[in-house]
Parts: structure tokens; C-alpha cells; sequence
């Protein structure tokens, strides 16, 4: 098996791709890496390391008509990392004066400022399952507006 992954690895070397990337980790001043065993989608957005924009997904979950939802796909394919996303997106910040919810505050949204959630729409109110207005139909509106309750079963 390793003898495969080797020959593999051998021949990507000689590929137009390596020597793309190859020319482009030159002429940038910051290397940019791709990350390892990142946990918390805060740590990832804001720096420069390389990462698949999932984000879409929310689009996908609040214009579904489903109430619950299954995410099966094998080991080291970034569940917990969209987990963590989604509960990132839509947990209300805590006011620290009075410890409570602040539903106006929005402190997380820049973090999905520059990623394709910030131009996505919404057609369904995900409490209520009605039709939405054109004004409040911005995805990025419903960001911080609702209390998250994460569980985990592996502890």
C-alpha cells in the first residue's frame, strides 16, 4: 500500500499542478498551510490557511423543510468542523452584564462576511415555515438569532 501511495506522491511531483502551486508558494511573501487538526471554525476563518467553504450548507438547512437532519460521512471529513459552523452561525451572543441572551448584538458576523453565505437568501422562516419578505430574506440576517444547545456523544 505504502509502495502505491509513494509512486503516487512520485508522479504528482512532475505534474503542471505541483509546478503551479510551486510558483505560486514563491512568488507569495506568507506561505499558506493547509490546516491540521483545526477544532473550532473561529481559529480557521480569519487566518490565511487554505479550507473548503462549507457554508452553503446553511442555505441548505434553513430552506429545507426537514426538522432534523443526519450528517453521516466517514472519519477526518469534517463533521464536527460543520458542526461547530452551524453552532457558531446561529448561537445569540450573551450579553456579559446581564448573562442573557443578546439576540441584537452580531459580534460572529464577519467571520461569514467573505464567505458565500453572505449572499445567500432565505424562503422559508425556519421557525415558523411561512413565506418570508424580500427585506428580511438576506441569509446573513438570521445569523445570531437563535440559542444553540450542542451536545456530544463521544465523551
Amino acid at each position: 500500500m505504502f509502495g502505491r501511495l509513494i509512486i503516487k506522491i512520485s508522479s504528482f511531483n512532475r505534474t503542471p499542478l505541483l509546478r503551479c502551486f510551486a510558483e505560486i508558494e514563491s512568488t507569495n511573501e506568507r506561505q499558506t498551510i493547509f490546516p491540521y487538526n483545526v477544532e473550532r471554525f473561529k481559529e480557521l476563518v480569519p487566518t490565511e490557511n487554505i479550507f473548503i467553504d462549507k457554508s452553503l450548507l446553511i442555505e441548505k438547512l434553513l430552506n429545507s423543510c426537514n426538522r432534523a437532519f443526519l450528517f453521516t460521512r466517514p472519519r477526518r471529513w469534517g463533521k464536527s468542523l460543520n458542526i461547530k459552523m452551524l453552532d457558531t452561525f446561529f448561537r445569540a451572543d450573551i450579553d456579559e452584564k446581564v448573562k442573557d441572551h443578546d439576540f441584537n448584538s452580531q459580534s460572529q458576523k464577519k467571520l461569514f462576511n467573505g464567505l458565500q453565505i453572505a449572499n445567500s437568501k432565505i424562503y422559508r422562516n425556519p421557525i415558523t415555515g411561512g413565506e418570508i419578505t424580500s427585506q428580511e430574506s438576506d441569509l446573513i440576517n438570521f445569523q445570531g438569532q437563535f440559542p444553540v444547545i450542542n451536545i456530544k456523544f463521544n465523551d
